[in-house]
C-alpha cells in the first residue's frame, strides 16, 4: 500500500491510478500529497493497529477533501475483518465475501481510470 501511494505523489504522477489494500506505514502528509486518482481497501479499524479509526478518519476527511475538489478518491473499510483480509480469502464465508467485495471494487476502479491499456 505505501509504494502504491507514493507513486501517486508529484506534479505528473507516475501513475494514472491506483489501489490500495490494508495501507500501512503511512501519515496524513502521505495522503495529502496524492495526485492521481486512488481508493483504499481496509480492514475495520477498530481492529488494525496498522491504521486505527484515528488514522483511518483522518485519511477519509483528506480523500473527501480532494474528491470535492475533483480528484476521484475514496477509503473503504470492511467491518469486523483485521488486517490483510483480503489476502486470506478463504478463511471463513465473510472474510471470502468481503475479500471478493475488495478485489471487486478495486478492479473496477482501476478499469474506470485504465480503461483496456
Amino acid at each position: 500500500g505505501q509504494y502504491s501511494v507514493l507513486l501517486t505523489h508529484g506534479q505528473t504522477p507516475p501513475v494514472s491510478a491506483a489501489v490500495v489494500y490494508h495501507g500501512s506505514l503511512l501519515t496524513p502528509a502521505d495522503i495529502a500529497a496524492i495526485n492521481a486518482p486512488i481508493l483504499f481497501q481496509q480492514s475495520d479499524p477498530t481492529l488494525d493497529p496498522n491504521l486505527n479509526t484515528t488514522t483511518y478518519n483522518q485519511f477519509k476527511s483528506i480523500l473527501d477533501a480532494k474528491r470535492k475538489a475533483g480528484l476521484d478518491s475514496g477509503i473503504t473499510s470492511y467491518p469486523n475483518m483485521t488486517h490483510g483480509f483480503s489476502m486470506r480469502g478463504g478463511s471463513s464465508p465473510a472474510v471470502t465475501a468481503a475479500a471478493d467485495s475488495a478485489f471487486t471494487a478495486g478492479a473496477a476502479f482501476l478499469a474506470k481510470h485504465l480503461g483496456s491499456r
